[in-house]
C-alpha cells in the first residue's frame, strides 16, 4: 500500500536542491504560496490560518493519487529554483507583475490575487483575479476591455454626467492611459467631458447638444466612450444621430451603471437604431442577493480549489499513460515543465469558468449592434421591381432598422475578466458579417456589361463597376 503524504508547513527562508523536473507520480508536487505582508498588513495572519487548514482539508479530502507539498513565504522576492510546480500569490499589483516575470523564466504556473485597476497577466500564461467591493469595478471592467484588445483605439473620448465622482473619472482615466508591460495593450489618448445631470428631458437634450455639437472630432477622433444612465442613453444616442456623429467611421460604447439583474433588460429601451451604426452596450447586471459571496478568502478558496482539481486530473493522466508504456519509454514521453504548465493553466481556466461563484454577482453583460445591411435584410428582386403597398406606404424615416437585432457578444466577471463570443464592434472586424446585399443595375458599357438568355433573365454581368463591387465585396465582407 503506498502512503501519499501532504506536507504543509509554513517557512520563511527553507531550502532546496536543483534536480530534474520529477514525475508526479514519483514525486508530490510543491508549490510556493506567497502572501505579501505588507500588501494584506492586519488581515496577514487571518488570512494565513485560514488558508492554512483550506489547502490541508482540500488536499485531504480532492487528491487520491498524489500529494502536494505546500512552502508558505510572506513576501514576493523568494527564490523560484526550488522544484516548485506552481506559484499562488497575494499581492500588489506591482509586485504580482514582478513574480510574474520570474515565474516565466522557471517555467512555473502562477496563479495571483491582486487589487483593482491591475492589469491581468496574459491570460494564456497565468491567471489573475482582481478584487474590488461592488460598485467599484468600473475602471477594471475597461482595463480589461483594453488589454484584451476589444477595442484598438489610439483615442478616445469619455462622456460622462455628475452623477459619475470625480474619483472615479479618474480611475477610468488611468485604466485607458497607464502603460501595460504586455505590448499588445497599448495606452489610448483620453478626452473628458463632463455634462450636468438633467432630469427633465427636455433640459436634458438641450444638455446633449450643448455639449455634443462643440466636440472637435476632426483632433479628439470618433471613439466614444458615454458612461452614463439609461435615460441620458437614449437621449445621448438621439442626438449623437441628429448632429451627424454616428455613422460607420464613429465607434460609440454606452456603459450603463444604473441598472441591475431586476431592471436590466436593456434590449427593451433601445428603441432606435440606424444602418452603418457602430454601437455597442455594458451594462450592470449586479444581483444584491443574501447569498452573493465575494471577499479575499472566497477568491483564495477557488483558486487553490482549481489548482488541487488540476493536479489530481494531471496525476490520473501521467498514471493512465504510464500504465500502457515500459518505464524507458515513460522517460521518453512523460511532460516536460512548460507542457504541465500549460495543462494545468488550462485545466484551472476551465474549472473556473465552470465553477466559480465568487464576485458572480458583480456582473456586467455585453451588446452589440447588428446594423450593417440590416435595412437590406427584406429587399428582393420582386420588391425593387414590383413595390407592394406597405412598402410604398412605408412612413419609416430612411435608414432607420426597423427590426432591431442586439447580440449578445460576451460578459465580464471580476475572477476571469471579459468572455467574448464575438466582437465588441462585430462591424469594425468583420464588415457584413457576410451579408447578401441587393444591386439595381442597368446594361451600360462598358461600366456594366449585362448578358441575358433567349426569355430574357441575366445570366451574367461585367464591366469596371462590377469589378470595383468584387473588391469592395471581399474587403467590406459581403456578396
Amino acid at each position: 500500500m503506498k502512503l501519499w503524504r501532504i506536507c504543509l508547513f509554513a517557512c520563511v527562508f527553507g531550502t532546496g536542491r536543483g534536480e530534474d523536473f520529477p514525475s508526479l507520480i514519483t514525486a508530490n508536487a510543491s508549490i510556493a504560496v506567497v502572501l505579501d505582508h505588507q500588501f494584506l498588513g492586519e488581515r496577514y495572519q487571518a488570512v494565513l490560518d485560514e488558508l492554512k487548514d483550506y489547502i490541508k482539508e482540500l488536499a485531504r479530502v480532492q487528491l487520491k493519487h498524489g500529494g502536494v507539498v505546500v512552502h508558505y513565504y510572506s513576501w514576493t522576492s523568494i527564490s523560484l529554483k526550488k522544484g516548485f510546480l506552481a506559484v499562488f500569490s497575494i499581492a500588489s499589483c506591482v509586485d504580482t507583475w514582478d513574480l510574474f516575470s520570474r515565474t516565466q523564466a522557471e517555467e512555473l504556473l502562477l496563479f495571483a490575487l491582486t487589487e483593482v485597476d491591475c492589469p491581468r497577466l496574459p491570460t494564456r500564461e497565468a491567471i489573475t483575479a482582481t478584487y474590488a467591493e461592488a460598485g467599484e469595478e468600473l475602471p477594471q471592467l475597461l482595463l480589461d476591455l483594453r488589454t484584451s484588445n476589444a477595442f484598438k483605439w489610439k483615442a478616445a473620448v469619455i462622456l460622462h454626467d455628475d452623477t459619475l465622482s470625480r474619483d472615479m473619472v479618474s480611475r477610468v482615466v488611468q485604466s485607458l492611459t497607464s502603460q501595460i508591460d504586455d505590448d499588445s495593450a497599448n495606452p489610448v489618448s483620453v478626452t473628458v467631458f463632463k455634462m450636468k445631470h438633467e432630469i427633465n428631458e427636455y433640459l436634458r437634450r438641450k444638455e446633449m447638444y450643448r455639449v455634443l455639437s462643440k466636440l472637435p472630432v476632426k483632433f479628439i477622433g470618433e471613439n466614444f466612450i458615454a458612461i452614463v444612465t439609461t435615460d441620458v442613453m437614449t437621449t445621448m444616442a438621439d442626438t449623437a444621430r441628429e448632429l451627424l456623429m454616428s455613422h460607420t467611421s464613429a465607434q460609440w460604447l454606452y456603459v450603463i451603471s444604473d441598472t441591475n439583474v431586476h431592471n436590466g433588460n436593456l434590449s427593451g429601451l433601445i428603441n432606435t437604431l440606424h444602418e452603418g451604426e457602430n454601437v455597442a452596450y455594458i451594462y450592470n447586471v449586479t444581483d444584491d442577493h443574501q447569498d452573493c459571496v465575494n471577499g479575499l478568502m472566497c477568491y483564495s478558496r477557488e483558486m487553490m480549489s482549481a489548482f488541487i482539481s488540476a493536479l489530481e486530473a494531471a496525476t490520473q493522466e501521467e498514471l493512465r499513460v504510464a500504465a500502457q508504456v515500459s518505464d524507458e519509454e515513460w522517460e521518453a514521453i512523460r511532460p516536460d515543465k512548460l507542457q504541465r504548465k500549460n495543462a494545468l493553466l488550462k485545466h484551472m481556466q476551465q474549472y473556473i469558468q465552470v465553477n466559480s461563484r465568487c464576485g458572480n454577482c458583480s456582473t456586467w453583460h455585453v451588446l452589440a449592434a447588428e446594423t450593417w445591411g440590416a435595412t437590406y435584410k427584406d429587399i428582393n428582386e420582386a420588391t425593387i421591381v414590383e413595390p407592394s403597398h406597405n412598402h410604398t406606404n412605408n412612413t419609416a424615416s430612411p435608414g432607420v432598422i426597423e427590426q432591431i437585432e442586439l447580440l449578445n457578444v460576451g460578459f465580464w466577471r471580476p475572477i476571469d475578466a471579459v468572455s467574448f463570443s464575438d466582437a465588441l464592434f462585430p462591424h469594425v472586424e468583420h464588415g457584413f458579417r457576410g451579408k447578401e446585399l441587393p444591386i439595381v443595375t442597368y446594361h451600360n458599357p462598358p461600366w456594366t456589361i449585362l448578358k441575358r438568355n433567349e426569355s430574357g433573365a441575366v445570366i451574367s454581368h461585367t464591366g469596371l463597376v462590377f469589378d470595383i463591387i468584387h473588391q469592395l465585396a471581399k474587403s467590406k465582407n459581403f456578396t
